[in-house]
């Protein structure tokens, strides 16, 4: 990382969590049509070979409901 993202990156940390969505909103914003649609077909790409991977491996799947869930108590013991 860059010196001045580095910076970036710390400023941005002190930053209210609806501050931060909203720099975040601005940065996505900033980058061309062109470059979002190549990111979001890495991304869609990136996804179906992990499915592909999983399914080859006959990994089973989590509902849903059980992650979130997890995940909805994994926030509540870091905000004390």
């Amino acid at each position: 990382m860059s010196q001045q993202l580095d910076q970036v990156s710390l400023a941005a940390m002190s930053l209210t969590p609806d501050e931060r969505a909203e720099l975040a909103e601005r940065i996505w914003e900033s980058v061309t049509a062109d470059e979002q649609a190549a990111i979001e077909q890495a991304w869609c790409e990136e996804v179906d070979g992990r499915i592909t991977t999983a399914d080859e491996r006959g990994t089973p799947g989590i509902p849903a409901e059980q992650v979130l869930s997890e995940v909805e108590a994994d926030l509540r013991k870091r905000r004390g």
